[in-house]
C-alpha cells in the first residue's frame, strides 16, 4: 500500500473540501463548486441532446438512436468545434497552448484543422476559471495506429476548464464513425465483464462520521479477469474464513483526494482470506485500466503481494496501471464512495477528518450474465 503514495499526481490533490452532513446529490454539488469541479456528465443528459449534438456536426439525427446513441453522442461533440469538456486528449504536442492563444473552441478547432500534424486539439476558454491559462489552445498529434481509437479519453481530469476535440473528416485523422464505434465497443467490453456469468456480488454497509443509518455499496467482483481477488474479496465480505479475515469493522484509513478511498483488512498473520498470506496478482487485472471511477484495485507492497487490502479509484490514474490488479467495481452507492472521499483530510495526511466504517458485509449473489445476480 505504501507504494502508492509516491505515484499520487500533486495535481490531483491540490484542492480539499470536507464532507458535512447532508444529501449526497448535495454533497456532490457543494464538491463541484468548491473546486470548480463537476462529476461526468450522466449519460441520460447525453442522449437527451445528442440530436441536437448530432445535428451541429451535419449528421443526421436518426444516427443517435438505438444501443449506441450515447456513443454517437460523444463522438459527435468530439468532432464539432464545440468539443467535449471535463475531457483532455493525450498526444505529442504540435503546438504549445500559451503560444496559440484562441478566443474560443471553434477557434481553436479552426487552428487545429489549419495546422499540419495536428489530430487533436485541448482549450481553456472559461473566464472565471482559466485564469493565466485563458485562451491556451493546446494542438496534438497521436501515432498512426490509433486513427480511430485514440479519439478515446486518455486523461478525464473532470476539471471544466479544459475542452477538447478531434479533427474529423476532410484531412483529420478520425472520422465520427470511427469513434462512435469504438466508444460503443469499450463500453460494451465494460458491460460484458461487469456482467458475467458467476460474478460475485457482494455489499458492504458503511456508517460515514458515525451518522445513522448506514449507506450500502455494491460491489462485482470480476472472477473471470482476476480470480484472486475477486474470491478473496467475496471471502471478506462473507467473513466465512473467520477471525480476522471478515470486511465487517473495517475501515477506510486512507482517503486521498480525487483518487482513492483505501479499506481492507489487517489480519494479524499479515496475509489474505484467499491464502492465509499473501496471494498472487491476477494477469487479467493487471491488463486492465484505471481508467474510470468506481473501480477497484487491490493494495500491494510490489509484485504477488496483494493482501486483504484494496481501493476504491475515484478519478482515473493511469499511473497505477500495470502494478496494482483491477478486480471489479462499484455497482451500485457510487454517491457512498463519493462522500467518503470527501473525507480527504485538509491537512493532506492521508487519515480521513472523520471515521467511515464498514459495520456489514455480505454476498448478495452472482451475477447471471443479464446484468442481475441471484
Amino acid at each position: 500500500a505504501c507504494a502508492w503514495a509516491a505515484a499520487i499526481s500533486l495535481a490531483a490533490l491540490c484542492t480539499v473540501w470536507v464532507l458535512r452532513a447532508g444529501g449526497a446529490g448535495a454533497q456532490q454539488r457543494q464538491r463541484a463548486a468548491a473546486r470548480q469541479l463537476e462529476p461526468v456528465e450522466h449519460p441520460a443528459a447525453v442522449v437527451a441532446r445528442s440530436a441536437a449534438v448530432l445535428a451541429a456536426a451535419s449528421v443526421a439525427p436518426a444516427a443517435a438512436a438505438g444501443a449506441h446513441g450515447e456513443a454517437h453522442a460523444f463522438a459527435a461533440r468530439a468532432c464539432s468545434r464545440a468539443g467535449n469538456t471535463a475531457l483532455e486528449y493525450d498526444g505529442a504536442v504540435v503546438k504549445w497552448g500559451p503560444h496559440n492563444k484562441q478566443s474560443d473552441a471553434a477557434a481553436c478547432s479552426a487552428s487545429c484543422e489549419a495546422t499540419e500534424g495536428c489530430a487533436v486539439w485541448v482549450g481553456c476558454f472559461n473566464s472565471e476559471r482559466c485564469a493565466e491559462q485563458l485562451g491556451d489552445c493546446w494542438l496534438k498529434k497521436v501515432d498512426a495506429a490509433h486513427h480511430e481509437v485514440g479519439a478515446l479519453p486518455k486523461t478525464r481530469t473532470f476539471d471544466r476548464r479544459w475542452t477538447s476535440g478531434v479533427r474529423c473528416g476532410e484531412g483529420g485523422w478520425f472520422t465520427l464513425a470511427g469513434i462512435a464505434a469504438a466508444v460503443a465497443s469499450r463500453d460494451a467490453e465494460r458491460l460484458e465483464r461487469r456482467n458475467r456469468v458467476g460474478n460475485p456480488v457482494v455489499f458492504v454497509d458503511v456508517r460515514l462520521a458515525d451518522e445513522a443509518p448506514p449507506r450500502r455499496m455494491t460491489l462485482v467482483a470480476y472472477a473471470h479477469e482476476s480470480p484472486n481477488a475477486a474470491e478473496n474479496l467475496r471471502l471478506m465480505a462473507t467473513g466465512e474464513r473467520g477471525g480476522d479475515y471478515k470486511l465487517e469493522g473495517a475501515v477506510f484509513y486512507r482517503v486521498i483526494d480525487m483518487f482513492i478511498d483505501q479499506t481492507g483488512v489487517n489480519a494479524r498473520t499479515g496475509g489474505s482470506a484467499l491464502t492465509g498470506k499473501a496471494f498472487d496478482d491476477d494477469p487479467g487485472g493487471l491488463a486492465l485500466k484505471h481508467d474510470r471511477p468506481g473501480l477497484l484495485s487491490a493494495a500491494n507492497a510490489g509484485k504477488n503481494t496483494n493482501t486483504g487490502h484494496f481501493s476504491i479509484v475515484v478519478a482515473p490514474a493511469p499511473h497505477l496501471d500495470g502494478s496494482y490488479t483491477i478486480f471489479g467495481e462499484v455497482l451500485e452507492g457510487q454517491d457512498v464512495m463519493w462522500d467518503i472521499n470527501g473525507l480527504a483530510n485538509p491537512q493532506k495526511d492521508t487519515a480521513p477528518t472523520y471515521r467511515a466504517q464498514i459495520v456489514k458485509s455480505g454476498q448478495l449473489g452472482v451475477m447471471d450474465g443479464s446484468g442481475k445476480w441471484e
